[in-house]
């Protein structure tokens, strides 16, 4: 039995729906279906359908129906053909859609900050995206050439194997090693890695997730070394200096305190003073002066306060307190970050006459 035109209409309707670019794909398909079996036809994405129609899903997400209305003339002799037709076309903007998806994901990822590589078990990348020639300075092809010693900071190379060796038995790492670029400079990178298993379970590829983290090890080095230096200062300054939080009710208690602190309170350790209400240590005569020290620090203005703050080695000892607040937005509400130096004033501590059975504590 011969068959009928529309049949060898079919190859050529196929042809075109296979050259057609993505953007012109979905008017392709309808007209080949006009031309194919001779009716007009169009798209509809919802039901209900109306004359012959041909679903484009493929088992994928559905496209939508191709409604050929009115039917042609023998709809049951041109089902088969136009079931062909569907199917091709159906796989045709399904792959059309893949790779729509495919540039976005790689534009979504490739604006990210994050470097995102995809290497095979010998250390050959699969992918990267554009982080990571923004970090290194190496593309894809440049990193598969380069040995490894050439880009990994000797210092962490150990510790890199260490952790691709545990990616290679199925296990996540997360580690901080430094990259040489490729115009020589080192580079803090933090990565994340997490194995892919086959169905045998063996390890085929590793997702890694990067970022620089230069500019953070660079400002916590930094911030070290001024630590580091305040706190030589300090200990070579005969002084005290102290953090302290003020409340609302003009409770201050100490954050910290560090220098020459020996011999400020009878407290057996500095420790012992951070996190506590100080106040209980001066004497009591001194606490009636502390309104107008703290009403100065509200004001904005540096305070001086001189008192009496009971000492380890002796019943009290003359001290004076230079301090003024600073902003502090972590604070509750109505509290003050102040921030001074307390040093001995040994010329009035000297001669007096005050001893341990004189003293009264203030509650």
């Amino acid at each position: 039995m011969p068959r009928s035109p529309e049949w060898s209409r079919l190859p050529g309707a196929i042809a075109r729906i296979a050259a057609a670019s993505d953007e012109v794909l979905r008017d392709v398909v309808v007209a080949a279906f006009q031309e194919t079996l001779a009716a007009p036809a169009r798209i509809e994405a919802v039901e209900p359908y109306r004359g012959l129609s041909f679903e484009l899903s493929d088992g994928g997400e559905l496209f939508g129906h191709v409604v050929l209305n009115p039917p042609p003339a023998d709809p049951d002799g041109l089902q088969p053909i136009g079931e062909i037709l569907a199917r091709f076309a159906a796989a045709r903007l399904e792959a059309a859609r893949l790779r729509r998806e495919a540039t976005q994901f790689r534009a979504v990822v490739d604006s990210a900050d994050f470097a995102l590589t995809v290497a095979d078990a010998d250390r050959r990348t699969l992918y990267a995206n554009a982080a990571v020639y923004k970090i290194t300075g190496y593309t894809i092809e440049e990193l598969n050439r380069l040995p490894v010693a050439k880009r990994i900071h000797p210092a962490d190379r150990d510790r890199v194997e260490e952790a691709r060796l545990a990616n290679l038995n199925g296990h996540p790492t997360r580690i901080r090693w430094r990259a040489i670029r490729k115009d020589g400079k080192v580079a803090w990178i933090e990565s994340s890695a997490r194995p892919v298993r086959e169905k045998d379970g063996k390890v085929s590829i590793i997702v890694l997730s990067s970022r620089d983290i230069t500019a953070e090890v660079d400002a916590i080095e930094h911030s070290r070394r001024v630590e580091e230096r305040h706190r030589v200062i300090a200990e070579l300054t005969p002084a005290a200096h102290f953090c302290a939080v003020l409340a609302p009710d003009n409770t201050a208690t100490l954050d910290w305190i560090a220098g020459q602190v020996e011999g400020i309170t009878r407290l057996p350790s500095v420790k012992d003073l951070e996190g506590r209400n100080w106040m209980g240590e001066v004497h009591a005569n001194d606490l009636l002066t502390l309104p107008e020290f703290f009403a100065k620090l509200r004001a904005g203005e540096s305070a001086v306060w001189d008192h009496r703050m009971a000492s380890a080695e002796h019943g009290f000892v003359w001290r004076r307190a230079i301090a003024r607040v600073v902003s502090d937005d972590t604070l509750p509400e109505g509290h003050l970050r102040v921030y001074g130096v307390t040093f001995s004033l040994a010329e009035k501590s000297h001669g007096d006459e005050t001893r341990d059975e004189e003293w009264t504590r203030a509650e």
